[in-house]
């Protein structure tokens, strides 16, 4: 029987309070300081209420941190919430630098539902973006489109690193992040060519305010666990609040969203996931008829400049900014999430789609560097000794390599299988193919 509001609301109340049980009980253990309970603004809380005020579903209110609480992040990241962070630090965030620094920039621009991108430059793309009343969304995606944020924009990637909160876990080079173990990219005629580091970002993303109401991002999933920041928001005009409504839903509800949207779009069951198309951005109704239908209750918040937001792997969402807003982003992959990637990445390879990711490849790369970092001679080298007792060359090379994590001119990383079958066997692949066809 299909539940009623009343009921289907009392019963995720119920939950809602055991899973906040919970989690206080897990963050407030001996030696770990308690959350932040510092309620959400009434700016917040107004611009919630507004949307479809009478009929609208209860929504989770997300965890809001700052950056030296990272105890309490591990203990909410672990239930699969979205967490906000506030960040520190300014930087040339605003579209005047972006001009002055970048105006001649080639761009693709995205304007409304027209169905190829518009090529031009960044600062005529920033002109359009600021005219808030032209009344359709710009909207500049994933730029730069190639890997090259960090060589283009080298300025803007390093204040991101520095505002990007828990770098232990986040950062590219965080040893809890498996790509920190991926070889550094192959030069000429090295034995590694074809397995180029995936491209997680940074990546920018700035668009206009959501004017025609269908959605700043429609809903999706990312190929793993994402940080986006937002740098800049413009003022609000006509009383409208300023910044970017998130919508994000649990990674357990993903099942129960595709079913509705089947229904709702009277799609094949069998087809492809609609949360994957990219097509689809959730009206306040829908929402309301996803609660009332099947008990999903998403975290609804508006980002402002100078937060964080850490979206889950697996956690569809969906982004109608405000007010024209500029934020940038990048994925990550922590050592407890690779269960859950590999999830993720088997639901794109059913719907035929490139995640991009080669999570089988990240986990071999690792398993590869911790095996090698055993491998290697840790015998220190001698210090303030005679000459005739210094360090070989050779010491002084694994002492590099062990020191920077470059182990891509190591032989014991490169030649050498980590399965014990293959203890005695030197191999070096040569093409993800080879190397597949190894294991």
């Amino acid at each position: 029987m299909k539940p009623t509001a009343t009921s289907s609301g009392n019963h995720r109340l119920a939950q809602l309070e055991h899973l906040q049980a919970e989690v206080v009980q897990v963050i407030t253990q001996p030696g770990i300081s308690p959350p932040s309970t510092k309620p959400l603004s009434k700016n917040v809380l107004a611009t919630i209420e507004s949307l479809d005020r009478q009929t609208a579903p209860p929504v989770r209110r997300v965890p809001q941190l700052t950056n030296n609480q990272k105890n309490e992040f591990k203990a909410l990241w672990r239930k699969g919430y979205p967490v906000v962070v506030r960040v520190q630090g300014s930087g040339p965030c605003k579209p005047d630098d972006f001009v002055r620094l970048y105006g001649d920039a080639p761009v693709s621009v995205h304007i409304s539902s027209d169905k190829d991108p518009t090529t031009t430059t960044l600062g005529r793309f920033f002109e359009l973006w600021t005219a808030q009343d032209s009344g359709r969304n710009v909207t500049l995606r994933d730029f730069p489109p190639d890997a090259g944020f960090n060589e283009q924009f080298a300025d803007l990637c390093e204040h991101f690193k520095r505002m990007t909160p828990f770098p232990d876990i986040t950062s590219p080079r965080a040893f809890n992040g498996l790509l920190s173990h991926w070889p550094h990219e192959p030069q000429q005629g090295e034995d590694l060519a074809g397995l180029r580091k995936p491209d997680i970002g940074p990546k920018m993303y700035i668009s206009s305010g959501d004017y025609e109401g269908i959605g700043s991002t429609a809903i999706h999933k990312d190929k793993a666990a994402a940080i986006n920041i937002m740098l800049y928001t413009a003022p609000a005009r006509n009383s409208r609040d300023s910044g970017a409504q998130w919508t994000v839903f649990l990674a357990e509800d993903g099942p129960k969203i595709r079913q509705y949207l089947n229904v709702k779009f009277n799609r094949d069951p069998t087809g492809p996931d609609l949360t994957h198309a990219g097509q689809v951005f959730l009206t306040g109704e829908m929402l309301r008829e996803l609660w009332t239908e099947h008990g999903v209750t998403p975290f609804r918040f508006v980002q402002r400049p100078g937060q964080a937001v850490f979206v889950p792997v697996g956690a569809a969402h969906q982004v109608a900014n405000l007010t024209p807003s500029i934020k940038i982003a990048t994925d990550f992959l922590h050592v407890d999430d690779i269960g859950k990637t590999f999830s993720l990445h088997d639901e794109f390879r059913r719907e035929s789609m490139e995640s991009m990711l080669s999570p089988d490849m990240i986990l071999w790369h690792t398993w590869k560097s911790l095996h090698s970092l055993d491998a290697l001679d840790t015998t220190p080298i001698a210090v303030n000794v005679p000459r005739k007792k210094t360090a070989t060359s050779a010491n002084r090379e694994r002492l590099a390599r062990r020191v920077t994590g470059n182990h891509a001119g190591s032989a014991a990383y490169r030649h050498r299988c980590p399965h014990q079958d293959c203890a005695d066997i030197q191999f070096a692949p040569t093409t993800v193919t080879g190397l597949r066809d190894h294991m």
